[in-house]
C-alpha cells in the first residue's frame, strides 16, 4: 500500500503519471534513428567530397598545363629564334 501512496506503480513504474519503460523506448528509438540519418548522411558527405577532391585536381592539372604553354610562348616571343 505504501507504493500506491507515493504515486508509484511497481508492475508498470509510473511515477506521477509518466511510464518508465516507453520513455526508455522513445529514448532507444531516438538514438537509433539518429545513428542512421547520421550514417547515411555521413555516406552522402563522403561521395560529395570524393567528387569534389577530383573535380580540384583535374582543375589544378588544366590550370598548370595552361599556366606552362602560356609561359612556353611568352619565353618563344622574347627571344626571336
Amino acid at each position: 500500500m505504501a507504493a500506491s501512496d507515493s504515486g508509484l506503480d511497481p508492475k508498470y513504474g509510473v511515477l506521477a503519471g509518466l511510464n518508465c519503460s516507453v520513455l526508455g523506448e522513445d529514448i532507444v528509438l531516438f538514438k537509433s534513428a539518429l545513428c542512421r540519418a547520421t550514417f547515411s548522411y555521413s555516406y552522402f558527405h563522403g561521395i560529395l567530397l570524393l567528387g569534389m577532391g577530383l573535380c580540384l585536381a583535374l582543375l589544378l592539372c588544366c590550370n598548370t598545363c595552361v599556366l606552362f604553354r602560356k609561359k612556353k610562348d611568352i619565353l618563344n616571343a622574347v627571344n626571336w629564334e
